[in-house]
């Protein structure tokens, strides 16, 4: 069962990033292709942006987890621009980026005390880290991954 969960897991992401790439991709030129990835990033952004702001303005947030979930997003930026080479693997980070922080404002929001979503957040980049130097630089954490791997943190299970 492991041995299919990990074979199925890059036939997903495959499958994931495809779908997700095969609309811009479709357009009639290169212009046109390129004008529809950056408007669907900015679009992404801005979610991000607003998602980090409701985050960071939920009851039970100190300065400490303000700071350090501002630490994560610049460390999750740096390492977006220094591993993505397409529009594609952008636009897949930033639904990625996304998600998560919709996730710990979820998290956040059923506790209405602070979860420590730091530490949940550094437990969930640990994960990342140690998939992509298993894997290499370049590979991609589906959702399915990093669900997986949140609710690894939540039962204290570290890489």
């Amino acid at each position: 069962m492991k041995l299919l969960k990990i074979l199925m897991l890059p036939l997903l992401f495959s499958s994931i990033a495809a779908h997700a790439a095969s609309y811009c991709d479709s357009k009639a030129t290169q212009q046109a292709t390129n004008d529809c990835y950056r408007q669907s990033i900015m679009t992404y952004k801005k979610g991000i942006d607003k998602s980090l702001t409701e985050l960071m303005a939920m009851p039970g947030q100190t300065a400490q987890s303000k700071e350090a979930i501002e630490r994560s997003q610049s460390t999750w930026e740096i390492q977006v621009q220094n591993t993505c080479q397409n529009f594609a693997c952008f636009e897949y980070q930033f639904i990625g980026r996304l998600t998560q922080i919709n996730r710990l404002k979820e998290q956040q929001s059923k506790n209405k005390v602070s979860a420590h979503p730091v530490k949940a957040d550094q437990c969930l980049d640990a994960w990342v880290h140690a998939y992509r130097q298993e894997e290499g630089e370049d590979a991609m954490v589906t959702a399915d991954q990093s669900s997986e791997w949140e609710d690894w943190c939540r039962a204290g299970k570290l890489p």
